[in-house]
């Protein structure tokens, strides 16, 4: 019978640690969210692109490519065995 019990208590304990914190009103999240979301609307409106600031970064984006397609280039073939029989 304690078996039963400290089973269903242990259980109770997990549910209440797993279940989502519902403390708040809606209203209070959606306006926490409204906050946040503005928070962000307003750091991303300071953020200014210059033409310049553009083109250094297609240049970077282009120089990555070109890495990464000379290093697929020069990986070993997937089937070593084709290129090199014994």
């Amino acid at each position: 019978m304690w078996i039963f019990l400290a089973i269903i208590l242990f259980i109770w304990l997990v549910y209440l640690k797993v279940k989502e914190p519902m403390d708040s009103s809606p209203y209070d999240m959606v306006q926490e969210q409204a906050g946040t979301i503005q928070q962000l609307h307003d750091t991303i409106a300071n953020v200014t692109m210059t033409e310049a600031s553009i083109d250094a970064l297609q240049s970077e984006n282009d120089q990555a490519t070109d890495q990464i397609n000379q290093l697929q280039a020069n990986l070993p073939s997937s089937a070593p065995t084709d290129a090199y029989p014994t």
